[in-house]
């Protein structure tokens, strides 16, 4: 084999195995991504320790460590079911808060001036109730 095509063949190979390492770099955070969704989504890791446990993951072996580790954990939060929730884009059904503060205040001064008691929630709650 000529010399040149010898270098374009070792020229394809070092790429080849350059791609592959990429591929299996992706892959590997793609594991890793399942593991910690799948312990958070269980309630066992909070979102802030996410950046240690990838860490861990990370390292030789780690990602086993992790899954062992993961069924030992217990729960410490409950999923909050908030991100399955529909995410509210409009607030035309919320009064304007400063409205319902302004209104508040008001009220709470007029009962206060007939003598009686009544909390800025409480009296939040009766001007929603008029609206």
């Amino acid at each position: 084999m000529p010399a040149s095509e010898l270098a374009a063949v070792s020229a394809d190979l070092a790429d080849t195995r350059k791609a592959l390492a990429a591929l299996q770099e992706k892959d590997r955070e793609r594991e890793i991504d399942a593991a910690l969704d799948e312990a958070a989504a269980a309630g066992k890791i909070t979102p802030a320790s996410r950046d240690q446990y990838r860490a861990m993951c990370a390292a030789e072996g780690g990602l086993d460590r992790f899954r062992a580790l993961a069924k030992t954990l217990p729960v410490i939060c409950e999923p909050s079911g908030l991100d399955r929730r529909p995410v509210r884009t409009s607030v035309d059904d919320e009064p304007d808060p400063n409205a319902l503060a302004r209104e508040a205040r008001k009220l709470v001064d007029e009962r206060a001036a007939a003598g009686e008691v009544l909390s800025v929630s409480e009296a939040v709650e009766i001007v929603r109730a008029r609206a």
